[in-house]
Formats: structure tokens, sequence, C-alpha cells
């Protein structure tokens, strides 16, 4: 182990020990902090290569947590995004920081495809990421408490959409849907509100009470994705996820008031994931939910906005 380094605490950003591969050199300086008190000592320079021995001990046995500096995190992110797929499907890492990686590297791809306002860019991030999730998650499935605690949980349309996304694909999966179509769903759902790219921000994260003005607005964000898109090469059950997410059973919903199996069972599915993740989710206009208060608001509407089967399998998948 190397010397003590003159580094503070916030000059560090802590990282997953997951997100090293063997024989290949990061780029960048890693820290290890052994114990709350103890100072940093660089574990592994920007140029060095580590073994897989020296990456099983700082993964199993090692106690403490790597740290690479803040002026850094872009760097690390690049190095993520171009070898998280080959983590991904190494079998020897743990699921749990395989899921936790591909939910962090999700909801970054997914933000800059956002960011880009390329529609045919968004829909192709959205493809590849459904598939990456899919095939991770397919043969072991995550406890939905388990996702939730790996889960970034703030207001940004792309972390909401990249939850939603991973929630629909432990419903779908519960349900039986096949793997093509959960898929599908994935991939639907990463795309759900995209039409909301079009809307202020000052409207999104308005704290108080919406004018009836801004909630048209609001309330456009199907129509105006769906427009968006019909032209990229979605199926049509992924489109119907984008245009009848906040449809409900009884006709309540918007855009125009589909009920009951009018409604896409695509777009029934995350209709219910969509509003769990915004109720356990912090918002500008309250706080998020515990897991059992959001389900029991999602309870009373059972059968009148949400699909009785569907929301009962959901309610088991939490309740586990």
């Amino acid at each position: 182990m190397c010397d003590v380094v003159a580094l503070t605490p916030r000059e560090l950003v802590p990282i997953s020990s997951c997100v090293l591969l063997p024989d290949r050199p990061l780029g960048i300086d890693v820290y290890l902090i052994k114990a709350i008190d103890s100072k940093p000592v660089l574990f592994c320079s920007r140029d060095q290569t580590l073994s897989e021995a020296k990456l099983d001990t700082v993964a199993q046995r090692l106690p403490g947590r790597l740290y690479v500096r803040c002026s850094d995190a872009d760097r690390l992110q690049a190095y993520i995004r171009e070898h998280w797929s080959d983590i991904l499907r190494d079998d020897s890492r743990p699921l749990e920081d395989r899921t936790r990686l591909m939910c962090n590297v999700m909801r970054d791809v997914l933000a800059d495809a956002f960011a880009s306002r390329n529609i045919q860019r968004i829909a192709a991030t959205a493809d590849f990421l459904a598939a990456e999730s899919t095939r991770l998650l397919q043969d072991a499935p995550v406890a939905i408490g388990e996702l939730s605690k790996i889960m970034q949980h703030d207001f940004a349309t792309f972390t909401h959409s990249t939850n939603v996304a991973l929630y629909s694909l432990r419903l779908a999966q519960e349900l039986g849907f096949s793997t093509d179509e959960q898929q599908c769903i994935v991939r639907g759902a990463l795309l759900h509100d995209v039409g909301k790219l079009e809307i202020t921000e000052n409207i999104l994260s308005k704290p108080d009470r919406l004018t009836q003005e801004e909630l048209r607005q609001i309330r456009q964000h199907p129509t105006t994705g769906l427009e968006q898109l019909v032209d990229q090469a979605l199926t049509f059950g992924e489109l119907m996820i984008v245009y009848q997410h906040h449809e409900r059973i009884d006709g309540s919903g918007y855009p125009v008031g589909s009920v009951g199996e009018e409604i896409h069972p695509f777009a029934r599915l995350c209709a219910i994931t969509d509003v769990y993740e915004a109720l356990t989710a912090h918002r500008p206009y309250r706080r998020a939910l515990r897991a059992k208060a959001a389900m029991h608001v999602l309870q009373r509407k059972e059968g009148v906005h949400f699909d009785r089967e569907m929301l009962a399998c959901w309610k088991g998948l939490v309740e586990v």
C-alpha cells in the first residue's frame, strides 16, 4: 500500500470496486480509506493495472471504501460508459454491485440523451439500455426493496424514467411477459415522459399549485411524446406506453379518457410503476412517501385507476 496523501474528504467521491477491471488502467488515481478516521492512501495510480487478486481483496476482504478525486468524476463516468457492458456481463461480480452500476449508468446515459433533445438519439439510447438491463436481470431478478435502495430518487425526468423502467421490468417479469415483451416495456418506460422535454423546468418543478394553462401543458406531454416518437423504430406497445401511461381504468385519465381494455396492457403496467415511483421519490412540493404509504395510495384506486391483477402483483413484489 502506498503512502498517505494530502487530500480532504471534500476532494474525494466514493466509487464501487465493481467499476474496476483487471489489466485495464483506469486513467485516474484511486484512493482507499480504511476507516472513518483514516487518511486516504493511494490504492492504484492512474497508469497502474490491477490484478484479479487485488480486486478480489478490496471487494471482499479489505475494509474501507475506494475514492477518486472530485475533479476526476467526469473521466470516471467516461470509463464506465466505455466498459460497462463488460462489467455487467462479468458473472463473478455480485449482482447487487452490477445492478447498482447499471442504475447509475442508465441514469447518466439517459440524461445525456435527453439533454441532446435529439429524438433519434434518445430512442436509440432507450433501445440499448433496455437490452442491457433486461439481459442483466433476466435470470436473477432483484427484489423491489433492494432495487429501490440502489436507485437515485431525485426529481429529474431522466432519473424518474430510469427508475420506472426498472420497476416495470420487475413487474413484467412477475406477470410472465416474455423476454421480448419485457424489453419492449423497458424501452417504452424509458421514453414515457419524453414529451416533457417540451415543458419548461419552472413548470415541472413548481412547488405551488399549477395554473389551468400549466396543467394543460403537463397533460399534453403524452400526445407530444407520441408525435415525437411515431416515426422511430418502436413497437405499438412501446408507443402506447408513451401515449397512455396517464390513462385510468375508469376513464378519468388523459389524454383521451380511454377505459379498461382500451388501454394497452403495457401502459396499464407502466401506470402503476409510474405513480409508485413518483410517490416514493422526492418532489419540490412534498416529501417522498415510504413504500407502505405509497401502496396505500395506489390500493385506494384498485380497479378504478389501476388494473386490479397487475396492482396485486406489484403489491406482492413491494411487500417481499
